[in-house]
């Protein structure tokens, strides 16, 4: 839809919708929040659904059948805080939140599925925890935290399952981020 003069406008979807695909270009620009998805539940795969969405800053979703979430909110830069998401059926999250700098909360986050999750915070440089979040099937990690130099802590974090952690907290404190 174009508008007649330039603004905010809150914008309502009804009907059959199954997901965003930003991937990096087209109106990404435009998008700054997400204030209520209502009944609409996405699709299991939502690849790159909000890459290069800058000027995102806060999402309430609904992600109860998301399954494949690679470069969902890579590169948005403004994204402070996700509630209401769950993302305990993923198994791909590489590069999920890479490059999200201003990234400080996931409400009640949990990755009991992710596999891979290769650069998944990569310079998320505003996270300090992740309280709930375990990685128990993690084996893919690679530079899942680099970057990160805020993060403080993981309190539930297993990595169990983990055969390449190359680079996993590069540029973090290590020592006080996994606890055990």
């Amino acid at each position: 839809h174009n508008y007649a003069t330039s603004g905010v406008y809150i914008c309502k979807i009804s009907g059959t919708f199954q997901g965003f695909n930003f991937n990096n270009a087209g109106d990404r620009l435009k998008l700054i929040s997400i204030e209520q998805q209502g009944a609409v539940v996405l699709n299991a795969t939502q690849t790159a659904a909000f890459y290069g969405c800058a000027n995102l800053v806060y999402a309430n979703l609904n992600l109860a059948n998301l399954t494949v979430a690679n470069n969902m909110f890579r590169n948005c830069s403004k994204l402070e805080y996700i509630t209401g998401a769950s993302f305990s059926l993923v198994s791909n999250a590489a590069d999920m939140f890479n490059a999200a700098p201003r990234l400080y909360g996931l409400e009640s986050a949990t990755f009991d599925s992710v596999t891979n999750g290769s650069g998944a915070f990569r310079d998320c440089t505003s996270l300090v925890t992740l309280p709930l979040a375990t990685f128990s099937s993690l084996t893919l990690g690679d530079s899942v935290f680099s970057g990160c130099n805020k993060l403080q802590s993981l309190p539930l974090a297993t990595f169990s399952s983990l055969t390449d952690g190359t680079s996993a907290f590069n540029n973090t404190d290590r020592k006080s981020a996994v606890q055990g």
